[in-house]
């Protein structure tokens, strides 16, 4: 059954990027609908869709435009009944005049900077590799090295907050595997030294996504694992698509012995692909769609391997504290030209 919503935006919102960002959004969605300039200032969006929009989704949509700088002082929405069908979603321009304004100012934006029609994927992960022969280059210890990694990926988890997003989206970051503890004392140390700064780092933007963790726990130092937990309880309750995963003493052998030693000690007498995939730690995170591995390195390591069957790889030479937000976007627009066949 088709379900029809509509949207009233009041305050400074009739800008000549709003519908055309809006239209991107829902063409991207394929939702069908129209975005309409009112006389009184006001902006009216009808969507149309064969199934129910939820609540978040709309309370999603007026957090981006928060992020995008639109002064609404008013965003309300209600499901109505109407009998008309809308085809692809669409600009209902007041007139002549208006729609070429609006193409002249979208050419001039054009002009100035350069257009990013940069649709994130459900479920994105890094193996963040290269940290060791940064430091040998700069002559720098680690503890400088790590310091430095925090200003990247704040510019890239901007971005992601800055994305609308239909459905729940995944940031996988794989931090420390089970064969890391190998290394040295000095180095563990300084490996979770960081970690624990970086977790201070996501406390002071908890509201804008939900925080997991894969790996095993055992191992892992109490107040860390104190610290892990309490920004889990603060986010778990959050109105936000954006879900933040940490692989911490995570290796893909290990979680999966975890997984079948679970079956074993259940009532299971056959093992199916159903219930190795229920007893993982990452059951109820969606298979990965692009990972992304730094520093040259062309091998997965063991992560995720089963959910990276049909992953995307984007291999790139840089270190990772030299990965920056440009990388990022490179790799996801390289993503979003490959055809996905899965097997067919």
């Amino acid at each position: 059954m088709t379900e029809t919503y509509k949207i009233k935006l009041k305050g400074k919102v009739q800008k000549k990027n709003l519908r055309k960002n809006i239209l991107n959004i829902f063409l991207n969605l394929k939702i069908n609908g129209e975005i309409e300039n009112k006389k009184d200032g006001s902006v009216e969006i009808f969507l149309q869709k064969e199934n129910k929009i939820e609540e978040d989704f709309f309370l999603n949509l007026k957090k981006y435009l928060e992020i995008h700088k639109i002064e609404v002082t008013d965003f309300s929405w209600q499901e109505i009944k109407l009998d008309k069908k809308f085809g692809n979603f669409k600009i209902n321009y007041k007139n002549f005049l208006d729609r070429i304004l609006s193409n002249f100012h979208e050419k001039i934006l054009l002009f100035f900077r350069k257009k990013e029609n940069i649709f994130l994927p459900k479920h994105i992960a890094i193996i963040p590799d290269g940290n060791r022969r940064y430091a040998k280059k700069k002559k720098k210890n680690l503890d400088f090295v790590f310091s430095n990694i925090f200003k990247s990926f704040d510019e890239i988890f901007s971005f992601i907050e800055s994305k609308f997003f239909f459905e729940d989206f995944y940031f996988t970051l794989w931090v420390f595997s089970t064969e890391n503890w190998k290394r040295s004392d000095d180095e563990i140390k300084s490996v979770m030294k960081t970690i624990f700064k970086f977790i201070d780092f996501l406390e002071k933007r908890n509201s804008s996504f939900v925080f997991h963790t894969i790996g095993r726990e055992d191992r892992i130092d109490k107040k860390l694992l104190e610290k892990i937990n309490s920004l889990k309880e603060k986010t778990k309750n959050n109105k936000t698509k954006i879900n933040f995963v940490l692989a911490l003493d995570y290796g893909g052998i290990d979680e999966a012995l975890r997984s079948v030693n679970k079956i074993l000690n259940s009532d299971h007498k056959k093992v199916d692909e159903k219930i190795l995939l229920e007893n993982l730690d990452n059951k109820n995170i969606p298979d990965i769609d692009l990972l992304i591995r730094t520093s040259g390195e062309k091998r997965l390591s063991g992560f995720m391997p089963l959910k990276s069957l049909y992953a995307e790889i984007y291999f790139i030479k840089k270190l990772f504290p030299e990965f920056k937000l440009k990388d990022f976007k490179k790799a996801v627009k390289n993503f979003n030209k490959r055809e996905r066949r899965f097997g067919k």
